[in-house]
């Protein structure tokens, strides 16, 4: 019975061949599913550009135009276009609208994001507008809706870069360097000046002991206030 059975050398030889046979298809799935992946992506491109063309530039170069006659925007990226606007005299706030046709590599998903970047004085604000395309041509008019609230949300926070409610304008809050206690930089009476630099305080105790020792507390943060650190 012994000399009926495959031998180690054919028993070698069939493993090997199975394995590589295994590996040539698993191969040939892979280089199938990239070249489905670059298919899809060169539609999506193509798709991409001619929304870019006959939806989004004709937005975003009538809201330029709106507000500055001289602005225009432009097509850095094949799937991207975007609008900036500079600080001027009139209005000391910078913006930047982004709109990105979005393909995640590895899968269908796509969608268009529209990024806004306002740079006021004082701090930057940031907010993404995201629509999910789904698969098949996307519907230039559903784009189009889409782009037009998020430039009209663009245009309100842009407005209201100046004024006191807008969530990206500063709010005055400072910490107190004594006690670390919130305080409103616009409101307290209690301030000093120590080096140019304004500290502000929440009570006048707090602002007699860092006159009375300043070095004690210019570096301190809030939370080595909440953990006790101690100071020289």
């Amino acid at each position: 019975m012994l000399d009926d059975a495959p031998s180690f050398e054919n028993r070698v030889v069939d493993l090997i061949r199975e394995h590589k046979a295994l590996e040539r298809e698993c191969v040939n799935r892979t280089v199938r599913a990239l070249d489905e992946s670059m298919e899809r992506r060169r539609e999506f491109d193509a798709t991409a550009a001619g929304l870019i063309e006959s939806v989004v530039l004709p937005r975003l170069r009538f809201l330029g135009q709106q507000l500055d006659e001289s602005l225009e925007p432009t097509h850095p990226r094949p799937r991207e276009a975007l609008l900036a606007v500079p600080r001027s005299r009139q209005r000391p706030v910078s913006g930047t609208v982004t709109v990105r046709f979005v393909f995640e590599q590895g899968s269908s998903a796509t969608h268009v994001a529209v990024d806004v970047l306002i740079v006021p004085v004082l701090t930057a604000y940031e907010r993404q507008y995201h629509l999910p395309l789904g698969e098949g041509d996307p519907d230039a008019a559903r784009v189009a809706v889409f782009l037009e609230e998020a430039l009209l949300g663009f245009v309100v926070d842009y407005f209201r870069a100046a004024s006191p409610d807008a969530p990206h304008v500063d709010s005055g809050e400072v910490v107190d360097p004594v006690c670390g206690m919130s305080v409103n930089s616009r409101e307290t009476p209690f301030m000093t000046r120590h080096r140019t630099k304004a500290y502000y305080f929440c009570v006048r105790e707090c602002l007699e002991a860092f006159e009375g020792n300043p070095e004690r507390y210019i570096h301190r943060t809030r939370s080595d206030i909440e953990r006790g650190k101690r100071y020289p």
